[in-house]
């Protein structure tokens, strides 16, 4: 057995490759008792044209398995592996083994993708636009979605999640380049990420000085969310002296990276470290800006949130979900609205607000 057979068999429980459809774009997902957000998830992206799904199922108790092996679009990779150690490893084996030089979706399950020509044109066809282009990637800025302060009912499966969750945070993000040049070396694209939103405001205000005026300034006019994916010397120079005034980090775990590249035209021996937020190899990035809507806040959150906390998979062993909890418990109900909260009524509204940007939809293929 190959070198490679040995590490893609030894990820999954499986003995034999599963051969898989041709499609235009093809979804790579990591799933752990999701079947509250399945159903709309892959209607959603089934709808936006991706054709067919890889997903990695972790051990699901919850009837997850079931609705993942009843789908006919996708192709089911089981593995008992700790989502901790593999979830890099089985997203770079699958996408190595089937889609080098194929257009690769890398979403979430609480995860909807919007590009920033969505319901005007398909997936497919807006990925042309890229290939006319040259472009090897998408940049998306995640964008937490939350309820009404006054939404009381329970998330159905199947249900639109925008029709639960329409809200989301604006003038509050703010772009951040990447300052420590072995980090940049190791993980070259992107060049920028994303920082802010609801998650920053709600539980990480008290290691930020949300709301000087100071920062209001620098964030308006020096780190706007318009600035270009690739850093001049002039922004970088600026980024090094004023940043750390923004940064002022009294506790752990650090603020959330909002960037992750969920699209990519794959090459091989590509791949991330941890999650999808940065890649090891140089990629041609669009100037545009696509949006991962992020349907955290459904009405399961406090209890995926003490589930996680005892699971201890996720990042630096859980530690932004034992925050959520703390925060969560100082008050009887979460309030999520505030003067900055919009709500959604198509992509234009991300746009408005500039976390979408359309550079390459106004230009025909």
């Amino acid at each position: 057995m190959k070198k490679s057979e040995k590490e893609f068999f030894g990820a999954f429980d499986l003995v034999d490759w599963p051969k898989i459809p041709d499609a235009d774009v093809t979804a790579v997902v990591l799933c752990h008792n999701e079947a509250l957000r399945l159903p709309y998830f892959l209607k959603h992206h089934k709808e936006s044209g991706i054709g067919h799904f890889l997903v990695v199922d972790n051990g699901s108790t919850d009837g997850s398995s079931d609705i993942l092996r009843d789908d006919p679009d996708v192709t089911l990779f089981p593995s008992t592996k700790p989502y901790s150690e593999f979830k890099s490893i089985w997203r770079e084996l699958l996408a190595n083994h089937y889609l080098v030089g194929k257009w690769a979706c890398f979403p979430d399950v609480d995860e909807l993708l919007v590009h920033p020509t969505w319901q005007k044109e398909s997936l497919p066809a807006y990925l042309a636009r890229l290939d006319a282009h040259n472009y090897e990637c998408l940049l998306t800025i995640m964008v937490d979605m939350y309820p009404s302060d006054e939404e009381d009912t329970n998330y159905m499966p199947g249900q639109p999640f925008l029709d639960y969750a329409p809200y989301f945070d604006a003038g509050n993000y703010r772009l951040d380049y990447y300052r420590r040049k072995k980090l940049r070396s190791e993980l070259p694209t992107p060049a920028v990420r994303f920082r802010g939103g609801a998650r920053e405001r709600m539980f990480h205000k008290h290691t930020m000085h949300h709301g000087v005026p100071f920062e209001v300034r620098l964030n308006k006019y020096i780190f706007p969310l318009t600035n270009s994916f690739e850093p001049k010397w002039t922004w970088r120079l600026l980024h090094n002296v004023f940043r750390p005034f923004l940064d002022r980090m009294v506790s752990k775990p650090g603020l959330p990276n909002m960037s992750k590249v969920p699209l990519i035209r794959w090459k091989e021996g590509c791949g991330f470290r941890g999650g999808v937020h940065r890649l090891t190899k140089k990629m041609n990035v669009s100037p545009d800006l696509g949006a991962l809507l992020h349907f955290k806040y459904l009405s399961d959150f406090s209890e995926r949130v003490e589930y996680n906390i005892s699971r201890a998979q996720h990042d630096r062993g859980g530690a932004h979900y034992q925050l959520y909890s703390e925060v969560s418990q100082k008050g009887a109900k979460m309030q999520f609205h505030f003067d900055g909260t919009y709500r959604f009524d198509g992509i234009e509204s991300l746009e408005r607000v500039h976390l979408v940007r359309n550079v390459l939809g106004k230009h025909t293929v």
